[in-house]
């Protein structure tokens, strides 16, 4: 959906926070044993479906599920009304994996968990020796393999962080393979409509010419997806689009998911509340509101190597504006909006010098709560974000 959630490090549970209609705020621990006990080992980068009944996670624990003994993370969801909790990271007939899987996503409904993992028996023919991106079907327990090259095969390179649409149809990678489209290599973000069947998409592409790409010249990372799939937001440090910034950083981009022309290239969603392009660049931090909403940082020291947030802004494409979330917070970074694009989640500056607390910012108004509370109601602070366009708290 929006992407992903901060890790969660050293950390042996994970909390789910739900803003209430009642204008409560509640907090459960999701990654307990099949005995109601504290999960074993540490769990991490939780993803929330679009109403916050269902949960998905990775966790190292091997106390989760029944018959956990493969001794490698594995990929959990968990009903938050229930507290079931059942692993997806799995082979169609069960098989547990025989490698690592992480970075889950899950669509509105709790139906489709979407994961990467090193494991080679999830599928038949996984013999790429790479991570490959597969989804899972909760309802049927089929386990797909997304990371296709262009003939159907396993891609030839390691295919990471995906997400899915809201809906379920799409879903977004990044990927090193140079063989998923024809002539097509490097560090580039992928799309597909994999309940179709049909052929991946090129998402960081340069140019498009009757069916023929350009792909995009630098790296580009971390896709984040809108409700239906029909755009996709992203970071990258290419030069060779539409509009270069000319800052020499990455900067956040969306592309649509179809189609092929000049109006389907990648446009630069990066922009201050000034109008301007920051110059130490933007990553993209998630995609509302069928597209029209995007949310990313801007950072006060040059990006990769060490990185320092400057801001928070929301993009609004259609009407051409970026909004500052709590401007001038130090600590405010991650912004994951919610399907609409009116709310978003960070993390920020709390009450009495608590910091980073998570907080949940109306964006009409500027309304502010922290929702990382104890059950006194006093913030309480979360684990500071380390990865820029990573995300931040998770949002239904």
């Amino acid at each position: 959906m929006n992407g992903r959630a901060g890790t969660v490090r050293a950390l042996a549970l994970i909390a789910t926070l739900a803003m209430l209609a009642g204008g409560c705020t509640w907090v459960t621990v999701a990654s307990h044993g099949t005995d109601g006990a504290q999960g074993g080992a540490a769990s991490a980068n939780p993803v929330l479906d679009s109403v916050g009944n269902y949960m998905t996670f990775q966790s190292d624990a091997s106390n989760l599920v029944d018959n956990d003994t493969n001794g490698v993370t594995d990929v959990f969801k968990v009903d938050n009304v229930s507290g079931h909790v059942e692993r997806p990271s799995v082979a169609s007939d069960g098989t547990e994996a025989n490698g690592p899987s992480r970075n889950p996503d899950i669509d509105c409904c709790g139906g489709f968990i979407v994961f990467e993992s090193d494991a080679s028996n999830l599928v038949p023919g996984d013999t790429n020796g790479a991570t490959d991106v597969f989804v899972h079907n909760q309802t049927t327990k089929v386990t797909t393999l997304v990371s296709v090259a262009s003939d159907g095969g396993p891609a030839n390179g390691p295919s990471t962080h995906p997400v899915i649409s809201a809906d379920g149809n799409w879903i977004a990678f990044e990927s090193t393979a140079n063989n998923i489209v024809p002539g097509v290599s490097g560090h580039q973000v992928y799309v597909r409509q994999w309940q179709s069947g049909g052929p991946t998409r090129l998402v960081s592409a340069a140019s498009c010419v009757n069916g023929a790409v350009t792909a995009g010249n630098g790296v580009s990372t971390r896709p984040h997806i809108d409700t239906h799939g029909t755009a996709v937001a992203f970071t990258s440090t290419s030069t060779n689009f539409a509009l270069d910034p000319g800052n020499g950083s990455p900067n956040a981009y969306t592309a649509p998911t179809s189609g092929c022309g000049s109006s389907t290239v990648p446009s630069l969603a990066g922009y201050d509340a000034a109008g301007n392009i920051p110059a130490r660049g933007t990553v993209a931090t998630s995609i509302g509101g069928d597209g029209r909403y995007v949310a990313f940082d801007t950072y006060s020291s040059a990006c990769p190597a060490t990185c320092s947030v400057a801001g928070v802004f929301v993009r609004d494409r259609t009407a051409g504006t970026s909004t500052a979330v709590a401007p001038g917070d130090p600590a405010a970074a991650g912004g994951r909006l919610n399907q609409g694009g009116n709310t978003i989640v960070i993390q920020a500056t709390g009450p009495n010098g608590v910091s980073p607390v998570a907080a949940v910012v109306v964006l009409s108004t500027g309304a502010t709560r922290v929702i990382s509370t104890d059950p006194s109601g006093h913030a309480r602070a979360i684990q500071p974000l380390t990865n820029p366009g990573s995300g931040g708290p998770a949002l239904a």
